[in-house]
């Protein structure tokens, strides 16, 4: 009879736990979200979209019917809504202009995005990062692994600034079916010192390897930071949502400049 009892009561709680609870959620706003790189000898590009609640299942809303003026502070340019897909770098906008940057570090450069909705969103963003070089590359045998070789870069970090970086190694840095080392890093741990880090994939000999260190401004390396964390927290109940870091007035997103040197090594 004791057993009974329990069984009983076991069928009885699971019975309750089936009980469907409604949740009401608060309105959602959605805000403009964008991303946007400038860089060296490269052409405007912008990926716009709309923030969607937790509970949407679209992957992305895009936006086509905005108004995206960027500006060096002499000339201004009014980007097209069309899309672009960027191989090297395995992303996708959805406005462009073919027109070549010609990075200046004495210039501030704008971008302000209006829709239909009245809404408007603004930023800048300058190439004031200090940019730092590749003191030397080296390879070394894996010994886990005969035959293989990992790649290390070498860099001499300043020691005046706040530095941060991503790093990237590959033998093509725009083959997204291979799996290079890609990581972002600040300099708190070392900073002012030499530093070196190695290549988690192994490479054989003959194999040319590309290594590219950017340095970054610190509001592109928060962002970043703060994207990851945002990513993480959706895959755990237990953890405190993740604010997302950004440097757009009036929604969300990065408009950032981008520096990097690169150097190349052929394992022997």
């Amino acid at each position: 009879m004791r057993f009974l009892s329990i069984a009983i009561l076991i069928m009885a709680i699971s019975a309750s736990c089936q009980k469907k609870i409604e949740l009401l959620l608060p309105a959602y706003d959605s805000q403009i979200t964008m991303e946007m790189y400038l860089e060296q000898g490269a052409i405007l590009k912008c990926l716009l979209t709309e923030s969607l609640p937790y509970t949407d299942t679209v992957i992305n809303r895009p936006l086509a019917d905005a108004t995206v003026i960027f500006s060096d502070g002499v000339t201004s340019d009014t980007l097209q809504n069309k899309e672009l897909h960027d191989w090297e770098y395995g992303r996708w906008y959805n406005y462009a202009l073919h027109k070549r940057l010609t990075a200046d570090t004495a210039k501030t450069y704008t971008l302000t995005i209006t829709d239909k909705q009245k809404r408007t969103v603004k930023a800048s963003t300058r190439f004031n990062q200090r940019l730092v070089y590749i003191d030397k590359l080296i390879s070394k045998p894996l010994e886990q692994t005969p035959g293989r070789y990992s790649v290390g870069v070498v860099i001499q970090d300043p020691p005046d600034t706040e530095n941060f970086y991503r790093l990237m190694i590959a033998k093509q840095l725009n083959d997204f079916n291979a799996s290079p080392t890609d990581m972002y890093m600040s300099d708190l741990s070392f900073n002012g010192k030499s530093f070196s880090i190695f290549s988690e994939e192994g490479y054989a000999k003959g194999d040319t390897v590309i290594v590219r260190l950017y340095s970054l401004l610190k509001e592109h390396y928060d962002y970043v930071q703060s994207v990851r964390g945002a990513r993480l927290s959706n895959f755990n109940p237990l953890v405190q949502p993740a604010q997302i870091k950004s440097n757009i007035e009036g929604g969300l997103g990065i408009f950032a400049a981008i520096r990097f040197d690169q150097k190349q090594i052929i394992i022997r």
